[in-house]
């Protein structure tokens, strides 16, 4: 299990790399809602047997309630007004960031690793009093990977943690994610990455969750 996780999140870094230069500006607006793209499983027909929880029977796969991300776009539920907090609320000394302008493009979820994911980075340019602009830190991503892995993810953390509860996700500190966990909510399974600051990646991460 470490070694197929560890492989994985392998690639995930060789993608970022190859983000790094991918990311462009983008006027689309931020923060639309996610909405519904593809539905959760049937529920069971009806006068179908249910299972009798006293006997103990197993609940259905995890997987049978994710959702099908074939034409998800990512960047539907990123906002570029939260990552402007986020970095403002983290300065030691906000006024000297100077004027903060955060964008965001849709990049290509197999080269972060994962194939069959998507992926949404955001970056940021700060302009000084004198007019200077200057592009900012490590971009920001967010990756929605397959539904289907969710369970290999479990598996490898049996204790999930609550930092995420408050946006309604549940969250899986696997092995080799190094405190950026996985999440997971209403049928979708993403994990932020690209930026070392993990306080700056769970706010973003907060105001994704909740869009969901």
């Amino acid at each position: 299990m470490t070694t197929r996780l560890g492989s994985r999140h392998l690639g995930l870094a060789i993608g970022v790399t190859f983000l790094l230069g991918a990311c462009t500006a983008t006027g689309t607006p931020a923060g639309t809602s996610a909405g519904n793209p593809g539905g959760a499983s049937a529920a069971p027909a009806a006068g179908a047997a249910t299972p009798d929880a006293a006997a103990g029977a197993s609940a259905a796969p995890a997987a049978a309630a994710g959702k099908d991300i074939t034409s998800f776009d990512p960047c539907s539920v990123v906002s570029d007004t939260d990552l402007v907090k986020a970095i403002t609320d983290s300065a030691g000394d906000p006024t000297a960031l100077g004027t903060l302008k955060a964008t965001h493009v849709a990049v290509d979820g197999a080269d972060t690793g994962l194939p069959g994911a998507k992926a949404c980075s955001q970056s940021w340019t700060t302009t000084d009093s004198s007019g200077r602009e200057s592009q900012g830190g490590e971009p920001v991503i967010v990756t929605f990977d397959l539904y289907s892995n969710l369970a290999e993810i479990q598996s490898g953390s049996p204790d999930n943690t609550t930092d995420y509860a408050a946006a309604g996700a549940v969250s899986f500190d696997a092995p080799g994610d190094g405190g950026d966990p996985h999440l997971t909510k209403d049928g979708y399974l993403f994990r932020m990455s690209g930026n070392s600051d993990t306080a700056l990646l769970k706010a973003i991460a907060l105001g994704i969750a909740a869009r969901l």
